[in-house]
């Protein structure tokens, strides 16, 4: 390990600092930005603890056993650096990109990351315990034999994620603002999280103009009737996500050879719900809304609801070129953002709850 006094030195050495040492707190914002990165810096065991580094340039360095704790990172960038065992415990990550950083066995307790990137970054065996993960971007990032115990969980972006032997006692799944947060805690049993979170094939559905209660509730159904239907490709709606611009719904599958085959049965059945859904598409348990029709016209209902643009993900996080016939061809981004359903349906279920008011459903007369 370094001193403060030999960091700074090793800064001077390289030219990315001048002068005396600071004797209060480091304030060395845009440390590194002069240059296009730090491929090759060795600056193994440095002591950057409590200091302001934000904008800093760290792309690349050799970072191993640093020393980041309690400082303020907002928008640095570590691209591909090797910060393998360093500490960053409590540090600040506003905006940071971290992507193919090699993170293994990092100290990130109590780490605040916000908005920041994580994609392709390795992170074996680094303790999350008590971090923050916020709009973070964590696709293609390996985080076997990690511990997120005590982590806070909210619109983390999981597209191709390895979460082999991932350690999580407990999670919450609110904003890190949230507070009430104990109402969000999930617990888990020893290998649960991994089991409910592990990166699947994903048919991910893009409404532009978003959905209705009604066409959500419906859509759910329909997924809901194609998994009991075809029990061997595994079909379960997953995801679920809303914003001013658009509502993408993720369902999950088995194996990535049936994405295809998935998306055009949901193009399929939602082809017939636009005309008119069956009655019998609806479970047993729902007499609210059958109630609303004759009973001797139960043989149809008409929902609002357009077709979406497809996109096909596979496990690990690529996405699988196809199309679905009669619909927009598929996308090309890799980045998905979702919120589990199960853990995260009460935010679906607000939708539900105006479904008595605003389920009109229209009688098709023969």
């Amino acid at each position: 390990m370094l001193t403060k006094e030999e960091t700074w030195a090793r800064l001077r050495a390289f030219h990315v600092v001048y002068g005396e040492m600071p004797k209060g707190k480091w304030d060395i914002g845009g440390l590194g930005a002069a240059q296009d990165d730090m491929s090759g810096y060795d600056l193994k065991g440095a002591d950057f603890s409590g200091a302001y580094l934000g904008c800093g340039n760290f792309s690349g360095a050799l970072l191993n056993n640093a020393i980041f704790s309690g400082a303020e990172l907002y928008e640095a960038k570590f691209i591909e650096t090797n910060l393998s065992e360093a500490n960053l415990s409590r540090a600040a990550l506003h905006e940071a990109n971290l992507s193919l950083a090699n993170l293994s066995d990092a100290n990130l307790t109590y780490a605040f990351f916000n908005n920041a990137n994580l994609g392709t970054a390795n992170l074996n065996g680094a303790n999350l315990q008590g971090s923050i993960l916020e709009e973070v971007n964590l696709n293609r990032a390996n985080l076997s034999g990690a511990d997120i115990t005590g982590s806070t969980f909210w619109g983390v972006s999981t597209s191709g994620w390895k979460i082999d032997g991932i350690k999580a006692e407990y999670v919450y799944f609110c904003r890190s603002e949230e507070l009430e947060k104990e109402r969000y805690k999930r617990i888990f049993h020893e290998g649960q999280f991994e089991a409910l979170f592990k990166s699947l094939p994903t048919v991910e559905l893009i409404f532009i103009e978003g959905l209705s209660p009604t066409s959500l509730f419906t859509l759910s159904m329909i997924i809901e009737k194609i998994g009991l239907q075809n029990p061997s490709l595994g079909v379960k709606m997953a995801d679920v996500r809303k914003n001013e611009f658009e509502t993408r719904i993720g369902v999950k599958i088995d194996k990535d050879e049936h994405l295809i085959e998935v998306g055009q049965l949901i193009h399929e059945a939602m082809d017939q719900a636009i005309r008119a859904i069956p009655a019998n598409i609806f479970p047993s348990n729902f007499p609210e809304a059958l109630e609303k029709l004759p009973h001797k016209h139960h043989s149809a209902i008409v929902v609002n609801m357009v077709q979406p643009t497809f996109q096909f993900i596979k496990a690990d996080g690529s996405t699988l070129s196809g199309t679905i016939s009669q619909v927009g061809t598929t996308q090309s981004s890799t980045v998905v953002i979702i919120k589990n359903y199960a853990v995260h349906k009460e935010e679906v279920d607000s939708l539900f709850r105006n479904l008595k008011d605003s389920f009109s459903v229209i009688t098709k007369y023969q």
